[in-house]
């Protein structure tokens, strides 16, 4: 997942040795973080400074590359040495809070978890978040969308609703700052009511229409993300009783897949 928070917290951050990452569907785009080299006015010499700044980023590709094997101990366990480092450099640090960074690193964290389904660690590390990041921080919704998250993968639909909600009040205050966030948001809240009582079918539906708006007129390249919002579409007005309607949202659906795919198959014959 790439373009993670981008910090300025270090006085000598430096932007151009990020690293790119993967993007998975039900995630934010902006999760699976990007970390920044480390370099700051301090006693260390460049020398040291280097050293650290490339373990940093080692550690975190190492943690990533894990994660995509779906190893997620060992993913765990190289993302919080980067949060280890990030609290040990903050102590010897006097101009770096490195709070955005260390926010990075507890979404990451979070997001192995949730793969894993260790919901309960994965909701600590998140309600931190809200610990370091003031109330009208443009960043904060991320973690009650991923709050939503836990709890809608546990089936606890309505509670994943509430943090949902929470999210795109705080989205609606920053936009068109993490629209794409904002976006998945309205597409989890279909998927939420979509599992809950009939009368709920119809916010639901609203939902899933909001989604899709945002992604065919602001990101049609997110292209999984909008099949999956004509899925879950198409998945309530069956339940509806309404078959004809949720036929043409499947092949709706299925069109972006296959184009997708398509892209896919185009980007690997280039690489090769």
């Amino acid at each position: 997942m790439s373009r993670r928070l981008r910090t300025i917290s270090c006085p000598l951050y430096d932007e151009s040795l990020l690293i790119n990452k993967s993007e998975e569907t039900k995630y934010p785009k902006n999760s699976i973080s990007t970390l920044p080299v480390i370099k700051e006015e301090s006693k260390m010499s460049s020398k040291e400074t280097l050293r650290t700044s490339t373990e940093l980023i080692h550690l975190n590709g190492i943690g990533l590359n894990y994660y995509r094997k779906s190893q997620y101990d060992l993913s765990i366990e190289y993302y919080s040495k980067c949060l280890d480092f990030l609290l040990k450099h903050l102590k010897i640090s006097n101009k770096c809070d490195h709070q955005k960074e260390i926010v990075s690193c507890l979404i990451d964290l979070s997001c192995v978890y949730i793969d894993k389904k260790d919901y309960q660690i994965a909701l600590k590390n998140l309600e931190k978040i809200s610990q370091i990041l003031p109330e009208n921080h443009k960043d904060l919704p991320n973690s009650y969308l991923f709050i939503g998250l836990c709890y809608m993968e546990q089936k606890q639909y309505e509670i994943a609703v509430q943090h949902f909600n929470i999210a795109i009040q705080h989205y609606e205050k920053h936009l068109p700052f993490n629209e794409e966030n904002y976006a998945l948001c309205f597409s989890h809240l279909g998927t939420c009511y979509s599992n809950m009582a009939k009368h709920l079918f119809d916010n639901g539906i609203h939902s899933i229409l909001k989604a899709i708006d945002i992604y065919e007129n602001h990101y049609p390249e997110q292209k999984s993300n909008i099949a999956q919002c004509y899925w879950t579409y198409a998945f309530i007005l069956s339940k509806k009783g309404k078959y004809d309607e949720a036929i043409l949202n499947l092949y709706k659906s299925l069109e972006f897949r296959l184009n997708e795919d398509s892209l896919n198959i185009v980007c690997m014959e280039r690489l090769n």
